[in-house]
């Protein structure tokens, strides 16, 4: 009995002993970083981690001008590539020291075509292919030449939008927020005239006459009321107005604008506000935003950002920002008419903490798009 006892404890023994000498042979994994090397674009970023990390991790860069590294002692880090060069990422952690060497590259567009050609009404697109950051804007040289508009991402390409307006030329610069010296396209757009001579009417021209070029007339029957007529005969009464030049004919829409800017005014004055200064800079974004209008009207731009997006493309800096929007109305009197009897829109106008204003008239197929921009 004894001796099968004493076998038994032996057994025992050496398996415990096995148990233990495994538990010793066990140790933790090391810290490993995701990866020894990596490119990066200016403008973009990428994202590293530590698996197996002991503890805090301490991340840094050898050169933070060439890729910076951001992160809050976690076992992931973000790393943006700030100028072209080489440099690398070291994260400590558990006493070891692991590093990638990262690589940064000058983000780049490029363009489908560098120049286009297109006949006055028509529009046409430009394909870009980006590589970075997406966060990219286009300036336009004359935007009384053509307007632009973004299409949709798909993948890495993006279609420009391009409408001509009027005969002549104007440069495009698409280019990455942040980066635009470097990254700058430029594409040169040339706008031919359509072929054909649009007859202007004039006070001599008979009713039927002036039909037959497809225009609709707004007779003004009572202050700020009109009647549209958009083909087929006019009664005699109204004929007999229009032939005298009573056809409620508009200034130029930037004369519309120069006379919104001041009623705005006056409306100021009469409550004892200091009168805002016409800034030609929210000039030019208030008429890019009112040729937008007519594709969207809304406070989203046709390319899905918001209207204050204009105001960066346009290199204006200051804060504060406000727009107000209206459409159909055919006079600065009749658009201002109806902002003051809109509270949110009055209050715009109003606003004590605003000094500068740029306003947009757009006139298409008959109908007008107004824009107020206003900015301290």
């Amino acid at each position: 009995m004894n001796k099968v006892f004493r076998r038994l404890f032996s057994l025992l023994s050496a398996v415990i002993l096995t148990v233990s000498l495994c538990a010793v042979s066990v140790s933790a994994a090391s810290p490993k970083l995701s990866k020894s090397s990596a490119e990066v674009s200016i403008g973009y970023s990428i994202t590293l981690k530590v698996t197996n990390a002991s503890g805090t991790v301490k991340w840094s860069s050898k050169d933070s001008s060439i890729a910076a590294v951001k992160s809050s002692g976690k076992a992931s880090a973000k790393v943006s590539g700030k100028k072209t060069g080489t440099t690398y990422i070291y994260a400590k952690t558990g006493g070891k020291t692991l590093k990638c060497k990262v690589t940064v590259k000058k983000s780049f567009i490029s363009a489908s075509k560098s120049s286009v050609k297109i006949t006055k009404g028509k529009s046409s697109s430009v394909t870009l292919t980006v590589k970075g950051s997406k966060d990219i804007y286009v300036n336009n040289s004359d935007k009384s030449i053509c307007t632009t508009s973004w299409g949709k991402w798909d993948g890495n390409k993006i279609k420009l939008n391009i409408k001509a307006l009027k005969t002549g030329k104007a440069t495009l610069t698409v280019y990455t927020k942040n980066y635009k010296s470097s990254t700058a396209k430029k594409i040169t757009v040339t706008v031919n005239g359509s072929g054909t001579t649009t007859k202007q009417t004039t006070a001599t021209q008979t009713p039927a006459a002036v039909q037959n070029e497809g225009n609709p007339y707004y007779v003004e029957i009572a202050p700020g009321f009109f009647i549209i007529f958009d083909g087929g005969e006019l009664p005699a009464d109204i004929s007999s107005e229009i032939s005298s030049g009573s056809t409620g004919a508009a200034a130029s829409p930037a004369e519309m604008a120069d006379e919104v800017i001041s009623i705005v005014n006056e409306k100021r004055a009469e409550q004892g506000l200091s009168a805002l200064t016409k800034d030609d800079t929210l000039m030019s974004v208030a008429a890019t935003r009112a040729a937008e209008l007519v594709s969207t009207f809304s406070h989203t731009r046709p390319d899905g950002t918001d209207c204050f997006t204009a105001f960066y493309e346009a290199g204006f800096t200051g804060y504060a920002l406000a727009e107000n929007i209206a459409m159909g109305q055919r006079s600065a009197s009749e658009v201002m008419n109806s902002w003051m009897n809109s509270s949110g829109h009055k209050a715009n106008i109003l606003n004590s903490s605003y000094s500068r204003i740029g306003v947009g008239c757009y006139q298409s197929g008959g109908t007008y798009y107004w824009v107020q921009e206003f900015s301290s």
